[in-house]
């Protein structure tokens, strides 16, 4: 299951034809409308052209990866009470809430990569209050906003920012945003836009942080700060100090693409034309045009066929995870006990006979790990590649002559002839 990495959600508070009122009642951040939904996730890289709402497939060529238009529909036929793509621009663009010349301009989200692990949120110092030293605003802060321990969790813990504290955070975030950040704070333009927005008309900006966890539930976290704790009761979240009980959520919305291909929503003709639209974006060279045309409608004409295939290739892949699973529970690692909940992670001694059985059984040893207690990268190792550890006892050996003695893990290449023993 996919790892997604935490974010930030904003809003400016406006009244809009496209969105119920009571989205902004409790201070709830909403999506502006359903067309909206790319631009959230990618704020900086709009995908409507001519009023087709689209979203990217890639297609490798000639060793290199080109983007083109694969799933969207027309916003014409979709918002037929507000004109269509026209109208729509119209409202976006005469809205005070719009921050930006395209639609949707009210709505956004940025990456939040910094903290998004137990050991990066008790790092100290940090690039956030460094900055914030830096502007000499740390007691300014304080009035506005929960101090926090780094300061950065704070700043989300209300769902509404204060209205004195916005001019705040525009600096901290326009002295970042010449910075080398952009992994980090993927998105971050689009937020300062919002607050540059929201000081000069005086609306309320509503924000929400994400933790990090899948792609359907959310790591154990403190429900007041949103910071990563580990499972358990009654714990003194060391970032915002208070005591409770770390908050395990399923996600209330999942990534999905329900459009349907655009060759066939725009027939060939209209869908060749948005083709070329992108791939002029991309600088492709005029002689290779036709070229990647014709193998994009091939590739579009034959979706349905590679489709059912790659999902057949990923239930196949999901059916031996699941057995090599069954596998290691119940012949690799039988009888061989581990303190820790995660099954897998072993102390030397029991880890070491888990490598013997895989030397018996002609079990190849793909990658090998370690990690202390406390979630730190103090004393984190792991092998390589992942394609064999050639020498899995000297790799434990070196490992602990090293220093490292906690928790040990691996991954397993298990012959079909074995897997067989549990199906």
């Amino acid at each position: 299951m996919g790892r997604v990495l935490t974010r930030i959600e904003w809003a400016l508070a406006h009244p809009c034809p496209l969105r119920n009122p009571n989205d902004w009642h409790d201070g709830k951040v909403l999506y502006a409308s359903r067309y909206s939904d790319h631009l959230i996730r990618y704020p900086d890289v709009p995908w409507v052209h001519e009023g087709i709402y689209s979203s990217p497939d890639r297609l490798e060529f000639d060793g290199k990866c080109w983007e083109y238009p694969a799933h969207g529909f027309s916003l014409d036929r979709r918002y037929p009470k507000q004109h269509g793509w026209k109208g729509l621009q119209m409202l976006c663009s005469s809205c005070p809430a719009c921050s930006t010349e395209e639609i949707a301009g009210c709505v956004g989200s940025f990456m939040d990569n910094y903290y998004d692990e137990f050991w990066e949120i008790i790092e100290a110092p940090n690039p956030i209050d460094l900055q914030i030293e830096k502007l000499g605003i740390r007691t300014e802060l304080a009035r506005h906003f929960p101090v926090t321990n780094p300061l950065w969790f704070g700043f989300w813990i209300n769902p509404i920012l204060p209205a004195e504290g916005i001019s705040l955070l525009r600096q901290i975030f326009a002295a970042m945003d010449g910075q080398d950040n952009h992994d980090e704070f993927f998105g971050l333009p689009g937020f300062l836009r919002a607050l540059t927005t929201a000081e000069q008309h005086g609306l309320e900006l509503h924000v929400k942080r994400i933790p990090y966890g899948t792609r359907r539930f959310l790591d154990p976290h403190c429900p007041h700060c949103t910071s990563g704790m580990f499972a358990g009761t009654n714990q003194t979240c060391k970032v915002c100090g208070h005591v409770c009980s770390p908050r395990v959520e399923k996600r209330r919305f999942r990534w999905r693409y329900p459009h349907k291909p655009l060759l066939h929503e725009l027939g060939e003709k209209r869908f060749i034309e948005l083709i070329l639209w992108k791939l002029r974006q991309q600088e492709v060279p005029e002689e290779l045009l036709d070229t990647l045309i014709e193998a994009i409608l091939e590739r579009e004409r034959t979706r349905p066929e590679w489709e059912a295939e790659d999902k057949k290739k990923l239930k196949d892949w999901k059916e031996r995870r699941r057995s090599e699973a069954r596998f290691c529970k119940q012949v690799l690692f039988k009888g061989i006990r581990s303190p820790k909940r995660d099954i897998g992670q072993f102390r030397a001694p029991q880890f070491r006979k888990v490598l013997e059985r895989c030397q018996k059984l002609g079990i190849m040893v793909k990658i090998m790990s370690h990690g202390d207690s406390d979630y730190t990268f103090a004393s984190y190792r792991r092998s390589p590649t992942y394609d064999g550890v050639p020498d899995p006892f000297a790799q434990l050996e070196a490992w602990m002559a090293d220093g490292c003695n906690e928790w040990f893990t691996a991954d397993y290449e298990i012959p079909d002839a074995l897997l067989s023993r549990t199906d």
